[in-house]
């Protein structure tokens, strides 16, 4: 990421790329991560939600017909909760104004939380946009 950043002339991309280590040390994130966490732990639908979209990637890693166990749904939803305040505030977490957050094939779960479906909103200034290669006629 960050040598494609360089190639386009970014001379802070090295700063613009955050791993776990910079999210891990970054008060947005941690508070963002906090609420996914109590909210996991407290709201059915919410859980259920997450529950759904990490069975949703699970299937597609596990070997055909077999089901992902208690344990594996449980290990899937800890990386999606750590992944969601991106979803949910990237521009707090980055300090801009504004950001999109784009997916090539999202599960179902992100379409309900940017319709306004589950009980966390992003915030303000954050977008989503699903994309596509261009079809050529």
């Amino acid at each position: 990421m960050i040598t494609a950043l360089d190639s386009l002339g970014r001379a802070d991309a090295d700063q613009r790329v955050l791993g776990w280590a910079e999210l891990e040390s970054n008060t947005a994130f941690g508070r963002l991560h906090d609420s996914g966490l109590r909210r996991y732990a407290e709201d059915a639908d919410f859980r259920a939600a997450c529950r759904e979209a990490t069975g949703w990637v699970l299937a597609g890693k596990l070997p055909a017909a077999q089901t992902p166990d208690e344990e594996q749904v449980e290990r899937a939803v800890r990386y999606f909760l750590a992944e969601l305040p991106l979803f949910i505030d990237t521009p707090a977490i980055v300090g801009a104004a504004t950001s999109v957050f784009c997916y090539h094939h999202p599960p179902a779960v992100l379409r309900r939380l940017y319709g306004g479906e589950l009980t966390w909103r992003p915030a303000a200034g954050q977008g989503f946009a699903v994309i596509a290669p261009a079809v050529r006629d």
